[in-house]
């Protein structure tokens, strides 16, 4: 694996969990009514 692989590697695994982290929380909070 090249240190570039690496790095998107790492990147997408931040995003992934932003996202999940981002999801369950206004779930649980209900505050924002997009969705």
């Amino acid at each position: 694996m090249s240190d570039i692989e690496t790095v998107i590697v790492i990147i997408a695994a931040l995003v992934a969990v932003t996202v999940v982290v981002t999801l369950l929380v206004s779930t649980s909070k209900g505050r924002n009514g997009r969705r």
